[in-house]
């Protein structure tokens, strides 16, 4: 391995150390999700799940979550799955959008990929078993119970009110859009700690 390189990473993490800040993210909304306002007759994350035997609790800088979670979502296992995430920040009296985004065209295939994200922070505690996408009605997840750390080590100053909002669109034969897109999103404050 080269030095160097090693090197490099080595001095980047303690850059990073040194220069980052701790900030705590407090939600708004003890039930954490909200539905977006600008999607009429949406239920939020009521369309996508039945969450009636969800537990999620906050504490000490973290949110724990055990139960189980049933899809809902009236959509068929073939269709393609989008997400698209945004950042938005409260400012000057509107929420204004961040450099912050994401969108992944294949939902499906990214639910249970052990490099994603998603995988990382939620279903990698869903039983081997139950892992089917989010398109399969139906299908129950029974959380190994498991939480998720509110405080981060950022870079830039993040401190204020945010918002991230999340939109699922299920595309019949990949192509054409369903009507009964689904958004949620959950609002709350940065604070530096």
């Amino acid at each position: 391995m080269d030095f160097g390189i090693v090197a490099i990473h080595f001095l980047l993490y303690f850059i990073i150390k040194i220069h980052a800040a701790r900030y705590q993210f407090f939600f708004d909304n003890e039930a954490m999700f909200d539905k977006c306002p600008h999607l009429n007759g949406s239920n939020g994350i009521h369309d996508l799940f039945d969450l009636t035997k969800l537990n999620l609790t906050y504490s000490e800088g973290s949110l724990h979550c055990s139960g189980n979670a049933t899809t809902v979502w009236d959509v068929q296992p073939s269709d393609r799955i989008e997400l698209h995430c945004e950042v938005f920040k409260y400012e000057r009296g509107g929420w204004q959008p961040t450099v912050l985004s994401f969108t992944s065209k294949d939902f499906c295939q990214m639910q249970f990929d052990k490099n994603s994200f998603s995988y990382q922070i939620w279903s990698k505690n869903i039983p081997e078993e139950e892992r089917l996408c989010v398109n399969n009605y139906g299908v129950t997840y029974h959380y190994i119970p498991f939480s998720i750390e509110t405080i981060f080590d950022i870079l830039v100053n993040i401190e204020g009110r945010h918002k991230v909002v999340s939109t699922f669109v299920a595309y019949e034969n990949g192509i054409k859009p369903r009507p009964n897109k689904i958004c949620f999103q959950y609002i709350g404050e940065f604070v530096k700690v």
